[in-house]
């Protein structure tokens, strides 16, 4: 008899109490049969108990990592209880549950390695605030051109890997910034990319950090970081494939 295929909705989470039971909730109605993980990034408020209490794998980091290690915690916890494909949500509540088969059909059925979940394929949903729009369609542009594959919306959060992947981001996961570098790192090493559309919502709840200077300031860095991981060699990574 064939095995099923093992899935995990990673989750990671930093003082999140008012979205993380929502999330998990939206999460296991959309997709009954994954199993769902909430990395808790150091958070001072309730998320870890309520998502305790919501029937969540629940992996406390001793102090904040970030987005970066936060999700790399996620992989290798995938990695060693032997997943076989990753779905990343953010626990904020924009990525809508609701398009988690969209993501994940196409690493299911062998067609891409990394399926990105785009703002910007099609209309509607949350409209990005204008500079962030133009930002994420400049550095959109800039990785286009450079793995001569159409990409829409690198900053994306959303999106699902398989165990090829899930067994290189154990070890090796960009750190700064992790969404435009993964998409290079991939390409570099002969993985498929693919994108599908999705319809993100607005934060209904909590406060975002990020402000139009630091999305400006992101933007800045993020496309020196593009060009160094596209120039930069990965001899030692190439063997994880």
């Amino acid at each position: 008899m064939e095995r099923r295929a093992k899935v995990l909705a990673a989750i990671p989470a930093h003082n999140e109490e008012r979205n993380i039971g929502v999330i998990i909730d939206e999460t296991r109605k959309a997709l009954p049969e994954l199993d769902i993980l909430v990395i808790d990034d150091a958070s001072t408020d309730a998320t870890r108990r309520i998502a305790e209490e919501h029937a969540a794998f629940v992996i406390g980091l001793p102090f904040n990592l970030g987005i970066a290690g936060a999700r790399q915690a996620g992989h290798r916890f995938a990695y060693e209880m032997g997943y076989d494909f990753l779905l990343q949500l953010d626990a904020d509540g924009q990525h809508d549950p609701a398009y988690a088969f969209d993501v994940l059909g196409p690493v299911m059925a062998g067609n891409a390695d990394l399926v990105i979940g785009s703002r910007f394929i099609k209309e509607g949903g949350y409209k990005v605030p204008f500079l962030r729009h133009l930002g994420i369609a400049l550095l959109a542009g800039l990785i286009s051109s450079l793995i001569k594959i159409k990409i829409t919306d690198p900053t994306s959060g959303f999106h699902a890997i398989n165990r090829k992947v899930i067994s290189l981001y154990r070890e090796h996961y960009p750190y700064e910034y992790p969404e435009p570098e993964e998409i290079i790192l991939l390409h570099r090493l002969g993985y498929n990319i693919a994108e599908v559309p999705v319809s993100m919502r607005e934060r209904e709840r909590g406060k975002s950090f990020v402000t139009p200077i630091i999305s400006v300031y992101y933007m800045f860095e993020a496309v020196l970081a593009i060009i160094m991981a596209f120039i930069r060699k990965y001899p030692s990574v190439a063997e994880d494939k």
